[in-house]
């Protein structure tokens, strides 16, 4: 388990071995180097550093095979490189690696001389160590303790345990799902082309939702958003919904347009009919889901669940449930069916 990222230093994560010349090394200096040393598959950087000692430069060793052996290695040095300071925290450190998307950082004491570099490869690895902390520490599930998180260290009656609560409990929740259809069964007597696009509308329904909660899962994880963000989540997620939402309208309507020729179609309904309500129902669906998967990981966090194990099943089962309430209520309105009275 990592300790906290705030007492984390940038050395613990930072390449420790590099290789390091003097102000007067030529490109072929450095090539012979970086040919001998050890970890020459790792990180294609060294570092120049003045009579004093102090940092002068970071040079690229690709850089330098491609010029003539004798030229000064000073004349390599890469421009705008802000280095790290040995007290700056690793995360930190890291995400400014990301920020800046340097391909290495060189790390620095206070009188300026080089302590370490930190390659882009392990500053990302520790970003998804942490982010993989993050959600362990968010997994307070049915009493599960944070050093059994691991998943191999679980035992399968604690496995079993954190993840029966959700499945049973959406299992029965599931049931609904049913009583929806069988609420409907008159409109699907009258008009048999619903039933071919059910599919569709759940298949478009959980896939618009997981995208969304696996994305703002991530960004959870990664520390960009948190649960004081949750409007600014919901307005921005709405707007991709609306986008989305337009562009499976154009392609439901065409599909069912041009695709649905041999369908049995009422008198007084059209395709064009058929195909704008069964749109408008998949973009009601798209929004809907979108705003679900969105909101339900940050809610999980609000009460100290993991996102990942409650989003998962609880989206599948609400975005079904929501998604046949849309689609029966959305297209037989839109066609006029009457439903029989149950």
């Amino acid at each position: 388990m990592l300790a906290p990222s705030d007492t984390i230093a940038v050395l613990s994560i930072a390449r420790q071995d590099f290789l390091s010349f003097d102000s007067s090394a030529t490109c072929g200096d450095v090539v012979a180097r970086f040919s001998e040393a050890a970890h020459k598959d790792d990180v294609n950087f060294a570092c120049l550093r003045q009579l004093d000692g102090r940092f002068l430069g970071l040079v690229n060793v690709r850089d330098c095979l491609a010029e003539a052996a004798t030229r000064p290695a000073r004349e390599m040095v890469i421009a705008d490189v802000t280095p790290l300071t040995e007290d700056t925290a690793a995360e930190d450190a890291a995400r400014n690696v990301l920020r800046t998307r340097a391909h290495c950082l060189p790390v620095l004491d206070k009188d300026g001389r080089i302590r370490g570099l930190l390659p882009d490869e392990a500053a990302y690895r520790f970003l998804f160590d942490m982010a993989d902390e993050s959600a362990a520490k968010m997994a307070g599930i049915v009493g599960v303790a944070h050093d059994h998180d691991n998943y191999m260290n679980l035992t399968i009656w604690q496995d079993y345990r954190r993840r029966i609560p959700w499945i049973f409990g959406l299992a029965v929740a599931g049931l609904a799902a049913g009583l929806v259809v069988h609420a409907y069964e008159s409109a699907l007597d009258v008009l048999v082309i619903l039933a071919l696009y059910m599919p569709m509308i759940a298949d478009t329904g959980g896939n618009v939702g997981t995208q969304s909660a696996s994305l703002i899962t991530r960004a959870i994880s990664f520390g960009s958003i948190t649960t004081l963000d949750a409007g600014r989540v919901l307005w921005r997620e709405l707007r991709v919904a609306l986008l989305v939402a337009a562009t499976l309208f154009v392609f439901t309507y065409l599909k069912v347009y041009f695709l649905s020729n041999g369908a049995e179609i009422p008198m007084g309904l059209g395709l064009s009919d058929i195909g704008i309500a069964i749109g408008v129902a998949i973009a009601v669906q798209v929004v809907s889901a979108t705003l679900i998967g969105a909101v339900l990981p940050v809610v999980s966090v609000a009460l100290r669940q993991d996102p990942a194990v409650v989003s998962g099943p609880a989206l599948t089962t609400i975005v079904d449930l929501t998604g046949l309430l849309i689609y029966f209520s959305v297209t037989t309105r839109l066609l006029g069916i009457e439903l029989a009275p149950a």
